[in-house]
Order: C-alpha cells, then sequence, then structure tokens
C-alpha cells in the first residue's frame, strides 16, 4: 500500500544514532549542558554516580519533550468537547432531514434504495434513525465522562513536569544515602533552570508538585491491583 502525503515523512527511517538512544518509548536526550549538570552536582556534593545520573537524566529529559511536544499537538479538553457537541448537533441534524424529506427526495431515495439495495427506503431509515439515535447517545456519555474524569483524576496541574520532577527525586532518593527533600529539591530547581523548565518560584510550590504526582502514582497503581 502507498502512503501519501505528510504521512510517509513522519514514517522515515530512523538514523542509527537514533536508535540506538531509542528506549522505552521515548528518545534519550543529551542535549543538556552537561558540564552545568556537573557543576551542579558537585556544588551540591552528591556522592551518586553522576555519569548514571546524567544517563537517567537524559531518558527522562527525552520522554519530557516528547510528551510536550504531543501535548501541543493533542486538542484541549474544551475543545474535544467542542467537537462532540458539534458531532451531536450533526447527528441530530441528520436524523431531523430523514424524518422530513421532502417528497420528491423521498419518492426517488426508495426508488434508488430498491434498485441498490433490493429494497425501499423506509426499512433501511429506520435502521439508520437507529444507529444515529445509539451514536448520539454515545456523544452525550463521552462529554459527560470527559467533563467528570476532568474533575476528578487527582492529576497534578502541569502533569507532565510534575511527572518529570517526580522521577528524578526518586532517582536522587534511591541513590543518595541521607538525602533531605529540601536539599533534593533545590538540586532539581538548578537542573531544571539548566534545562530552561521553568518552575515555581517558591522551592515548597515544586515540592508540592512532586507528592501530587506521586500520590497520583499510588491511586493509579491502587485501582489496577
Amino acid at each position: 500500500m502507498t502512503i501519501k502525503g505528510k504521512r510517509t515523512g513522519s514514517l522515515r527511517k530512523l538514523t542509527p544514532e537514533e536508535a540506538r538512544s531509542q528506549f522505552g518509548g521515548g528518545f534519550v536526550d543529551r542535549s543538556f549542558p552537561e558540564a552545568t549538570i556537573n557543576n551542579i552536582l558537585q556544588r551540591f556534593s552528591l556522592s551518586a554516580d553522576h555519569e548514571s545520573f546524567k544517563e537517567y537524566l537524559g531518558f527522562q529529559l527525552g520522554l519530557y519533550r516528547s510528551l510536550e511536544r504531543d501535548a501541543r499537538k493533542k486538542p484541549s479538553i474544551e475543545q474535544e468537547v467542542k467537537l462532540l457537541e458539534e458531532m451531536l448537533y450533526t447527528t441530530q441534524e441528520v436524523s431531523a432531514r430523514l424524518c422530513n424529506l421532502p417528497p420528491e427526495a423521498d419518492y426517488y431515495f426508495n426508488e434508488i434504495g430498491r434498485s441498490h439495495y433490493g429494497n425501499n427506503f423506509s426499512g433501511f431509515k429506520r435502521q439508520i434513525l437507529s444507529d444515529l439515535e445509539k451514536l448520539s447517545t454515545l456523544v452525550v456519555l463521552s462529554e459527560r465522562a470527559i467533563e467528570s474524569n476532568r474533575r476528578r483524576t487527582g492529576r497534578p496541574k502541569e502533569e507532565n513536569r510534575a511527572r518529570f520532577l517526580a522521577s528524578l527525586d526518586a532517582w536522587l532518593e534511591a541513590h543518595e544515602d541521607g538525602l533531605k527533600k529540601a536539599k533534593a529539591t533545590d538540586i532539581l530547581i538548578e537542573v531544571c533552570k539548566a534545562l530552561q523548565i521553568k518552575l515555581p518560584d517558591d522551592p515548597l510550590k515544586v515540592r508540592k508538585q512532586i507528592n501530587a504526582w506521586r500520590k497520583y502514582e499510588n491511586t493509579l497503581a491502587e485501582k489496577s491491583s
């Protein structure tokens, strides 16, 4: 099958470097300023292996940037709801039109229906109206579910950034004995500055984002167990 249009470019063959760096659904991104990261780790007297941290940082940074790119392409919840509302309107409009066909159109719908499909249009119309009613129900229930899920998920704001912070924080916690949360937060703030990732000015708010993501992850784990 020939793939046409813009999709062809999106399916290009990876370079050997990209193929080697791809891992876990994202790309390892080593484009961070390594000298600056080294300086940060030394300044905070981190005894954990610096190369291991940078390797992990590269993976998490690649995942973070990949998700950020996807998020920019994805419609917002408000846009999704609007699209569903438009779909519902269109579905209801089609149903109304089918139920109120002008006489001439109704005649030819039946004539052509018999010649093409072997039966008149009235039976076909009943099936279409039934399917459109089911579709309308699906649209309405999906819209309600989206709205309800948005209020209930407990996902922290800036969830991709929160996930990135929490992942690095978990690495530091696992590899640096006796590391206090305040120091870990300061390290993460400096690392994000080097990466030009904007964070709240208050370190307590940064820690709050990390805690919110961890709580969200725990909630998901409990639901799946």
